[in-house]
């Protein structure tokens, strides 16, 4: 760095220590603007993270809210379902029960009636062949003409014994018939109750699938309905950030044109003062150092020669 330079800093510094600058510390003003600029758009960028965080925040939780009010309704749905599907099996775990009772009952019944018929036919036909034996051993201690008689009579016994058998086996056709009737009837009945259950269940299956569906309906609903709110505040977010944003602009933009005006005015003062101080330098010059003019008369002078005299 050359002399001169050197001259104007402490020439400078000499200002500033003494009070010959407009400001009454030495921090310079482009140096405080500066400053004080960097310290506005600090703080506004700090705002600027903490907004921005807290959105991040809040957005995280509304998802979360979302993500478990989904979760619920899934839940809630799943269980309305699997206790209609489990009210369905009971109902017709209980049908398929009853009807089998109903049909063991009828089987059983059934046989009774079977065995009851078989005991009274059997009961009729031994007492017949009873009676039968008691007359032949009442013949062979008869006379002939009481044999005779008897043998008529066992002729008409034998007669009434077959008409009665015959009776037996139409009444055993008639039971017979009336059994398998019952049976028929039965099997009806059968038939009559599982399709009753069937188109019962199946009403039922439409009904759980209506309730189903128009639970699902108003999932979706509700669903559309946080979707809508949440694109509603996402733009009035994006809406509130663009005007920030441009707020931000804006002051930066007027932050910037100050600290350049500063600098202007910063630039201006420093050249008067130069000036101011190169005049003053002139005249310290003129005063302490002679003209170049006089300088060469004293080297001509006889008195060069008695300079290393004077102090």
């Amino acid at each position: 760095m050359k002399e001169g330079e050197l001259d104007e800093i402490h020439e400078l510094e000499y200002l500033f220590q003494t009070g010959g600058s407009l400001k009454e510390s030495n921090l310079p003003v482009s140096l405080y603007a500066k400053l004080e600029v960097f310290e506005e758009n600090r703080r506004k960028a700090e705002a600027t993270r903490k907004e921005r965080k807290h959105r991040a925040i809040r957005r995280q939780e509304h998802a979360m809210r979302r993500s478990q009010r989904s979760r619920a309704l899934r839940e809630r749905t799943r269980g309305k379902h699997m206790l209609a599907m489990e009210e369905h099996r009971a109902a017709k775990h209980a049908v398929a029960l009853s009807t089998r009772e109903q049909e063991a009952q009828w089987q059983e019944q059934l046989v009774e009636e079977k065995q009851q018929f078989v005991e009274k036919a059997r009961k009729k036909v031994l007492g017949a062949k009873k009676k039968l034996k008691r007359m032949r051993r009442a013949e062979d201690n008869t006379s002939e003409a009481r044999r005779a008689e008897g043998r008529a009579q066992r002729i008409a016994l034998e007669l009434a014994a077959k008409e009665k058998a015959a009776q037996l086996t139409q009444s055993k056709s008639g039971v017979v018939n009336a059994v398998k009737e019952q049976e028929r009837q039965g099997a009806l009945k059968v038939d009559n109750f599982r399709y009753e259950n069937k188109v019962r269940k199946a009403a039922d299956i439409r009904l759980a699938t209506q309730q189903w569906k128009l639970e699902k309906q108003r999932a979706e609903e509700e669903y559309l309905a946080i979707a809508e709110e949440k694109k509603k505040a996402a733009q009035a977010g994006r809406a509130v950030a663009r005007r920030r944003a441009e707020e931000v602009k804006q002051a930066n933009s007027q932050q910037a044109h100050a600290e350049r005006d500063i600098d202007v005015r910063v630039q201006a003062a420093k050249a008067r003062v130069l000036a101011r101080n190169q005049v003053v330098r002139m005249e310290r010059y003129k005063q302490r150092f002679a003209s170049q003019d006089e300088a060469n008369e004293f080297g001509a002078s006889q008195l060069k020669s008695m300079y290393k005299y004077v102090d």
